[in-house]
């Protein structure tokens, strides 16, 4: 009787899903070529009046690891020992405001230089851009993007903190420690707001990712290239200006180029509250639909995710968490997935600044115990200005990587843990260069 009742559930489910994908697919169809249309009709007004700011900005930085090559691509901790490393990180920036509209884009070159016996010479380059803009008085556009060839070990990462996702929305939760050069990401994504009343207002948006370890036998091993597009639907109420209720229909897949196609869908309910002028709150919850792949059956589960942050004075602290079912999280295939991160930045004075972020994960394949894979990550910065722009710095990054038994994919992983202490010296000049049009 129960398993009849849990296929009639898992039939009704499945049912549910193809019947809200058709009509959201239809209604998603229309509100993007509504999308463009609006677009097209905003232009004269981006091309009016607009001030443009060039900003340089580059650090210098030296310490000591216990990081080193082995084999072709992977890293391994020295064994009770420390070696130096060199580091500089030149960035450009430039900023454009108009009277709708605001464009941020910036671009940093990397290198690093490890002095191991074999020393190690890694170069990468990373652009990030956002574009913000009203198309009306009720329509409003964003559009974001990150290209970053950057090897993982860079601590250009260290710099800004281990963020879970700078731009927002999806983003892979696993940074293997590879320095081959042909590692690459990117990502993109485009979100719409349209008012339908004073209180009440639509989402669409659109997203892609894509990650290529490159094709050496040690990385082969056990990542995989991939790509991942996702699209969603959301309706919200504004109930006083302090809180917003709603509900968000999404669909993503997973291409893998050793473990096939992931299919999967979720309907959530989304919650933000202002609970004060210092602390906010938001929650996402729902059943997730992942469809049948290489590797596994479809099943049912859930994605759940929650913000928190708090201003203190001039202490700044966020928490979140999630779980997805049935995504990526840039290892292997498709898994079910938590993880947690805490931030906290702290001002002292006008100058000083301090700045402590952590976040760890946990992964593994549904409804087997073949393959499970950890990860802790934390960082810790001190910096001060001198003068108006000059900066130094000391800091600190660890991670640790447990080791993990099983048969998927090459018989278990071997334990990781990475240490980095560092010295830095930056010059910043954000407006080096104004300019109206």
């Amino acid at each position: 009787m129960k398993k009849k009742s849990s296929r009639e559930l898992h039939r009704l489910t499945r049912i549910s899903f193809c019947v809200i994908r058709v009509i959201c697919g239809k209604f998603l169809r229309t509100l993007t070529l509504s999308g463009l249309v609006l677009i097209l009709a905003a232009a004269p007004g981006a091309r009016a009046e607009r001030k443009y700011l060039f900003g340089f900005s580059s650090d210098i930085l030296t310490g000591v690891t216990n990081q080193a090559a082995t084999g072709n691509s992977n890293l391994s901790p020295v064994t009770g020992g420390y070696f130096p490393f060199y580091s500089t990180y030149p960035s450009l920036s430039l900023k454009s405001i108009g009277r709708r509209s605001t464009l941020d884009l910036n671009y940093t070159f990397t290198v690093d230089r490890y002095e191991t016996d074999d020393a190690i010479t890694t170069m990468g380059h990373a652009l990030r851009s956002v574009f913000v803009s009203e198309l009306g008085k009720r329509t409003r556009l964003r559009l974001n993007g990150e290209f970053n060839t950057t090897p993982q070990l860079s601590l250009i990462n260290v710099l800004t903190g281990f963020t879970l996702n700078p731009q927002g929305g999806f983003g892979y939760i696993y940074d293997p420690q590879t320095f081959e050069n042909a590692y690459q990401r990117a990502s993109g994504g485009a979100e719409l707001e349209l008012d339908l009343t004073r209180s009440s207002f639509l989402t669409f948006a659109g997203s892609g990712a894509y990650v290529h370890y490159g094709s050496s036998v040690s990385t082969a091993a056990y990542l995989s290239n991939q790509i991942r597009a996702e699209g969603s639907l959301a309706y919200s109420y504004r109930r006083g200006r302090r809180q917003t209720w709603g509900v968000k229909y999404s669909a993503y897949q997973n291409d893998f180029d050793r473990y096939g196609k992931v299919r999967s869908q979720s309907a959530m309910l989304t919650f933000a509250r202002e609970l004060s002028p210092s602390l906010r709150l938001t929650l996402d919850a729902g059943p997730s639909y992942t469809e049948k792949s290489s590797s596994r059956p479809e099943y049912l589960g859930y994605n759940a995710s929650i913000n928190i942050s708090k201003t203190i004075h001039t202490n700044l602290i966020t928490l979140n968490g999630s779980h997805r079912t049935g995504d990526s999280t840039g290892l292997g295939g498709a898994t079910d997935s938590t993880q947690v991160g805490l931030s906290y930045s702290h001002t002292f004075g006008r100058n000083t600044t301090l700045r402590v972020d952590a976040s760890a994960f946990d992964q593994k394949q549904h409804s087997s115990s073949a393959y499970r894979y950890r990860g802790i990550s934390g960082s810790l910065a001190l910096l001060r200005m001198i003068g108006r722009h000059w900066q130094i710095g000391v800091g600190a990054s660890y991670q640790d990587y447990p080791s993990a038994s099983g048969v998927y994919p090459t018989g278990g992983y071997p334990g990781r843990v990475y240490k980095r202490l560092y010295l830095s010296m930056g010059y910043r000049m954000p407006e080096l260069w104004r300019a109206s049009k």
